[in-house]
């Protein structure tokens, strides 16, 4: 008896999908791209603000899985086709019905909503800055009060320092002056002794000269 065994494929699921932009404006392609699994049959649908679908297309990876479709090329805004947001969908047929979607804007110029996500993304990097500047003057902050109290700290020291030598100035003048009182304490000292010297020394001269 023969059992007949059904070969059974796995595979990883795999479903990229991108558009060249986020928003569109008349007479713009959108153009659709990513990477699926080889040689995949998938459906590609947009959807209209209203939710009905505005474009419908099948088409097949290639064999590395890649993919790219220009699903369309906006018209004029018009009741079938109005300014708002569309879906695109991608849909594979082999995937357990596996899907993306991506929302963009089809609008009066593309740069209508375009400007806000520049001014976020600025935003957000100038908070970023703003954050790190913060940072910075805390470190500057501190840095200049270690420094002001190394300043004080040597400004006491330049007031001992100068005390020091006004007092060392005035300690050698005391100390000119003691000597200048000494000398003149010496000196009055030493004069009656030299006078006294002088008298005996004539004294003696005039006995002596007696005596020849």
């Amino acid at each position: 008896m023969l059992l007949a065994i059904n070969p059974i494929t796995s595979f990883a699921e795999q479903l990229d999908v991108f558009t060249d932009s986020s928003v569109y404006t008349d007479g713009e392609p959108l153009f659709v791209y990513g990477n699926a699994l080889s040689n995949e049959n998938l459906i590609v649908r947009l959807f209209a603000p209203d939710g009905t679908i505005a474009k419908f297309e099948q088409i097949i990876t290639e064999s590395d899985g890649s993919f790219n479709i220009v699903l369309l090329t906006w018209p004029q805004s018009s009741t079938n086709f109005p300014y708002g947001t569309y879906t695109v969908e991608i849909i594979s047929t082999v995937q357990n019905g596996l899907s993306k979607t991506i929302d963009v804007k089809f609008s009066s110029t593309s740069e209508t909503v375009a400007v806000p996500l520049v001014l976020s993304q600025d935003i957000s990097g100038v908070s970023e800055q703003i954050i790190k500047l913060n940072s910075i003057l805390d470190e500057t902050s501190q840095e200049l009060d270690r420094l002001k109290t190394e300043i004080e700290g040597f400004g006491s020291t330049l007031k001992r320092a100068s005390d020091n030598v006004d007092a060392s100035v005035s300690s050698i003048s005391q100390s000119v002056t003691n000597i200048e009182e000494a000398s003149v304490q010496l000196n009055s000292l030493l004069f009656p002794i030299v006078a006294s010297i002088a008298i005996i020394v004539a004294l003696q001269i005039v006995i002596i000269a007696r005596r020849r």
